[in-house]
């Protein structure tokens, strides 16, 4: 290989590493420019379209639940917008709120059957929950009340933990049968 053969390899190296540099920014985007518009990470490819979606989180005072305003970007199906709503969920308030689920929670899986939205949860939810038994019902309503009064949909909130259903998330409150919104719990 001669001098300049290889001078020129190494300038086609240099610049295909430049390009795909660019190319994983331009399409990987800014993580907190994603957090802004209401895509949660790694999915952005699949969400169309932005909409205000209220999420329900509790006071500071732990009685009741307060809405927080956010402009979601979400799929067009109501599965995959309630999957979204429930990983916002998740991922806590920004308005200085409570959250409702534990951080280290995990949406398994979630569908809807006859307008009831099963939502599968992590063993986490249960193990890191703070209990209580207003703590555990405003828990369960924030779910219901994020997917049921967003989504037309549906219309009752079954929660299920690791794939089967449970007696309580904490200990208290029996989740055997599903939940419809609570808008009694709202300020």
């Amino acid at each position: 290989m001669t001098k300049k053969t290889l001078r020129n390899s190494l300038w086609a190296i240099l610049a295909l590493c430049a390009c795909v540099v660019i190319v994983v920014y331009m399409v990987g985007g800014d993580r907190a420019e994603m957090d802004d518009m209401g895509v949660p990470p790694g999915n952005s490819n699949r969400y169309t379209v932005e909409s205000p979606v209220y999420l329900y989180f509790q006071d500071r005072k732990l009685a009741l639940l307060c809405p927080e305003e956010r402009l979601i970007a979400h799929p067009e199906t109501p599965v995959e917008f309630a999957r979204t709503i429930i990983e916002w969920l998740i991922r806590g308030p920004r308005q200085g709120l409570v959250r409702t689920l534990p951080g280290e929670s995990v949406l398994r899986a979630l569908y809807i059957h006859e307008e009831t939205a099963f939502v599968d949860l992590s063993q986490e939810t249960c193990d890191n929950h703070p209990g209580g038994v207003q703590t555990e019902y405003l828990t369960i309503v924030s779910i219901a009340n994020s997917l049921i009064l967003n989504i037309p949909e549906i219309k009752r909130v079954k929660i299920i933990i690791e794939g089967r259903e449970c007696e309580t998330l904490a200990g208290h409150i029996d989740i055997s049968q599903p939940f419809s919104a609570n808008m009694l719990l709202v300020r």
